[in-house]
């Protein structure tokens, strides 16, 4: 029977922790890789209207951000480029979404635009379905479709 002394071809022994440490830094900087890579994709997300992934993707960009930082006192370049997309990635999703709020429940001449469309094609207006929703009795009639359901 064989000692399980690592004489293996297999195993290699750490040369010394300076080696180590490069491993750690090593995944320190995928970290702060991958941080700026979700920052970016999280700027271009908000641009596409899509609001779940830059939320996704600017938390996680900001959280493999510090994570990367490590016991370090400073961020290497990456880590604060996904740190600061992804910052700036949250607040002009707020942003966005804080301005469709605006736009589609107070009174203006696109909420003016969405009722009269509404009543068209559904034969009650927006402030109609949104209050029948709220109440739990949403049920639209299909009065005005070219086509039969």
């Amino acid at each position: 029977m064989e000692d399980n002394n690592n004489t293996s071809p297999y195993y290699k022994r750490p040369e010394s922790s300076a080696n180590l440490q490069n491993t750690a830094a090593g995944k320190a900087n995928m970290f702060a890789t991958a941080a700026k890579v979700l920052g970016i994709i999280a700027i271009f997300s908000v641009f596409t209207f899509s609001l779940y992934p830059a939320f996704i993707m600017g938390g996680l960009a900001i959280i493999l951000a510090v994570i990367s930082k490590g016991d370090k006192i400073q961020m290497c370049q990456a880590a604060k480029t996904g740190f600061v997309t992804g910052i700036v990635a949250l607040a002009l999703n707020v942003t966005l979404i804080g301005g469709l709020g605006l736009l589609f429940f107070t009174d203006n001449p696109v909420k003016t635009l969405l009722n009269d469309t509404s009543v068209e094609m559904y034969g009650q207006t927006f402030d109609d379905m949104i209050k029948d929703a709220m109440d739990g009795q949403f049920d639209l009639e299909y009065k005005n479709l070219p086509y039969n359901l």
